[in-house]
């Protein structure tokens, strides 16, 4: 599943790597509840409304409907709704048509081809996936790749095949010319495209055969580039990224609060979830987690405050890189543990 916020399963993009000493602040007082903060949840729907009325459809098996509304939409967005669908419908694939001649039916059967070749795979390191399991996975993305590439070939124009064969490539361990080929020709259809932009971060990401050094620097160019004020929040991602592979006992807090790692993260939260009238598409809750979590690892608790405030109690996927499981419980106690640290 795409990094577009908490469904149904694990993030078939991001195997979860839980550092061994991830912080565990202490769960009471609940000093949320006393500032009248919304209690720690999780959305289905990830707050959108349209995502609503889809998965609605979904289960009833409406292929017609869901069609219909799918069709009105394009670039992130469309993205968006078509993986988040396909991660929280199991059964996808046994009631939307193959249909040949239909891009939009094409690019659906793929993105849940990718969801249930992970759901074969795991989030477990590759260390701990079996011989059977990696080779059905690598068929199930073989399978979603045939149906992408049908979706480009009979809409050249269509954004959404070119995010998922970004996702595909990652599991099919292509060479990092093929995830920038692929990742260009999304934004020669969407410029901006936030998802394409989050997936290609973790093809920089040196777990996943990058390197710090591209991965941070793909987020500063994209922070300063003309759609900084929605891309701002990689450079959020990327840190977290950076600690998650040193882990606290090899320096992953001292990372976090060098004077440079903070003022890049106090000029990216300007950007995105600190300034005024800032909304995120279709999942407006994810920046803000990012940033609550990252500037509590920098040490900067009011910075983190803030952006709690601004998820509004949803709580989104990303906490299991700190908790390994149960990420509300977690997310309840981090956001306890800083109200506590910026209290005078």
């Amino acid at each position: 599943m795409p990094m577009f916020g908490l469904g149904k399963k694990k993030s078939a993009a991001t195997p979860v790597q839980t550092p061994s000493s991830a912080p565990r602040p202490s769960p009471a007082p609940d000093l949320a509840t006393i500032r009248g903060l919304p209690k720690a949840h999780t959305l289905a729907d990830h707050g959108d409304p349209v995502l609503a009325e889809l998965l609605g459809l979904a289960e009833a098996h409406d292929w017609t409907a869901l069609r219909a509304n799918l069709a009105g939409y394009d670039g992130h967005d469309l993205s968006s709704l078509v993986s988040n669908v396909c991660a929280q419908t199991r059964d996808v694939g046994q009631w939307v048509p193959a249909d040949a001649a239909d891009p939009l039916a094409q690019a659906v059967l793929g993105a849940d081809a990718i969801e249930r070749g992970w759901e074969v795979r795991t989030s477990m390191r590759a260390q701990h996936v079996s011989q059977d399991q990696f080779q059905e996975f690598h068929r199930m993305l073989r399978v979603a790749e045939d149906h992408l590439y049908a979706a480009v070939e009979l809409d050249p124009e269509l954004a959404a095949p070119w995010y998922s064969l970004m996702i595909t490539s990652r599991g099919l361990q292509y060479d990092l010319d093929v995830k920038w080929r692929r990742f260009d020709a999304l934004l020669r259809r969407a410029p901006g495209h936030l998802g394409g932009h989050r997936q290609m971060l973790q093809n920089l990401c040196a777990k996943w055969s990058g390197s710090h050094e591209q991965m941070h620097a793909f987020a500063a160019e994209a922070m300063s580039g003309e759609h900084g004020g929605q891309l701002a929040e990689l450079v959020a991602d990327g840190h977290i990224e950076h600690w998650l592979h040193l882990g606290d006992r090899k320096g992953g807090r001292e990372y976090m609060q060098q004077p440079e790692v903070r003022a890049e993260l106090q000029k990216a939260a300007e950007l995105t979830v600190f300034r005024p009238g800032y909304s995120s598409p279709r999942t407006p809750y994810l920046a803000p987690n990012l940033f609550a979590m990252a500037f509590g690892l920098a040490g900067l608790w009011t910075q983190s405050v803030r952006a709690f405030e601004a998820s509004a109690g949803v709580v989104t996927g990303r906490w299991i890189y700190m908790s390994g499981k149960e990420p509300e419980k977690f997310y309840t106690n981090w956001r306890n543990h800083v109200i506590q640290k910026a209290s005078p």
